[in-house]
């Protein structure tokens, strides 16, 4: 049922937010526009991913909370091809969606490993890899039916895999919320709002890698968002931009499961030096690559990045913060490099773009991965926290 919920939460993810800016600029909204919404997603999820993870944290589970976001999201995805042609109003559709489908990745996310913690058979990467094998053949096969079809085929395929969604979340158990003064093991009580915001920016390993991951985020979500204009600029259109996804999206699959056993042997600081070399190598084909098969090959470093930057990211905030906060350190953290590289991103590269173009946004974003690594040399000097050095059963 895990795998189910992650495969199917990415379907509706691709369904809406994989093709958005596509959708946009074919109903003629500008680069800058459409990263004036991608900031607005960005907004939305800085203000609310913090309080998602703390009402998981303490009050509501996260089965409970993704049965109402999930179907809520539903007629939401119906309003906004109505509502493409009035500016506002996709604004305010986009915005809303973003609030209820955009932070449920975290929950997932936290919820499979609060069960793997319960039954030590589950395994993160082969759960997490199923959503990027449904994830990348989804985007394969509805770029060339929008290019076929139609966009409209996107709306009742949202719902589908809404309802799917729904179905593995009912099926699933329920994890009880650890910030309680009754949760097991816990004999400091309820810590506050305030009190867990305070006891994490005291946290030097939790703060310095939300610093490095806030410019690695704004190279990933910035570049992400505008894949559509690389194929473009080499020819292209839905179907090659499907395809694109799905190179990155397959690629996640060997290295989710590679990562699973190597976060038992490996040190998670040299496990973020080869995602930011991998980040690097993706610019330099980005930059000197002037084919479809050097953008093919920047897709792959992509998706190696990206998948295993998501299971990295989790698992270095669980072992460096309390487990009572766990969600809400990730949530948290999450808004800070997500929420506020996303506005950053994608306000610069849509700014690039329709000043300068595609090569002086490479050449930054590969500055950023630079940042990114000097951010995080800090923490390669630091000695090994307790929780750390535990073994991960």
């Amino acid at each position: 049922m895990s795998m189910g919920i992650q495969s199917f939460y990415w379907g509706t993810y691709c369904m809406f937010f994989g093709f958005l800016v596509m959708y946009m600029q074919n109903h003629g909204y500008t680069n800058l526009q459409c990263a004036q919404f991608q900031m607005a997603i960005a907004v939305a999820t800085l203000v609310t991913q913090p309080l998602y993870g703390y009402l998981a944290d303490t009050y509501v589970t996260c089965k409970r909370i993704i049965l109402v976001v999930s179907a809520l999201s539903v007629p939401l995805a119906f309003l906004f091809p109505a509502v493409i042609g009035t500016p506002l109003l996709a604004f305010g559709a986009v915005v809303l969606q973003s609030i209820l489908l955009y932070n449920t990745t975290s929950i997932i996310d936290m919820w499979i490993m609060q069960l793997r913690e319960v039954d030590h058979n589950i395994n993160y990467g082969l759960t997490r890899s199923a959503s990027s094998i449904v994830y990348s053949v989804s985007c394969l096969i509805y770029g060339n039916l929008i290019a076929k079809v139609g966009e409209w085929i996107l709306t009742p395929s949202f719902a589908v895999f809404s309802a799917l969604l729904l179905v593995c979340v009912l099926l699933l158990e329920e994890v009880p919320c650890k910030n309680t003064g009754a949760s097991k093991g816990n004999r400091e009580g309820r810590i506050s709002g305030f009190g867990a915001v305070k006891l994490l920016a005291c946290n030097k390993p939790y703060v310095i890698f939300i610093l490095s991951q806030f410019f690695l985020q704004i190279v990933m979500k910035g570049l992400g968002n505008f894949t559509n204009n690389f194929v473009v600029a080499l020819g292209g259109a839905s179907g090659e931009l499907g395809a694109m996804y799905f190179v990155s999206s397959l690629c996640e699959v060997p290295i989710l499961c590679l990562v699973e056993r190597l976060i038992k042997r490996v040190k998670l600081e040299r496990i973020y030096l080869v995602i930011l070399t991998v980040t690097a190598m993706r610019m330099l084909c980005l930059y000197f690559g002037n084919t479809m098969f050097s953008l093919v090959c920047a897709q792959a470093l992509n998706g190696m990045a990206y998948a295993g930057n998501a299971y990295l990211v989790i698992e270095y905030i669980c072992r460096n913060t309390p487990n009572q906060l766990n969600f809400t350190a990730l949530t948290l953290g999450l808004a800070i490099t997500g929420a506020l590289g996303g506005i950053t991103g994608n306000y610069v590269v849509g700014l690039l773009i329709d000043t300068f173009g595609l090569k002086t946004l490479v050449l930054f974003m590969l500055g950023m991965t630079v940042l990114a690594l000097a951010a995080f040399s800090p923490c390669l000097w630091m000695s090994r926290p307790k929780k750390q050095a535990a073994e991960i059963k």
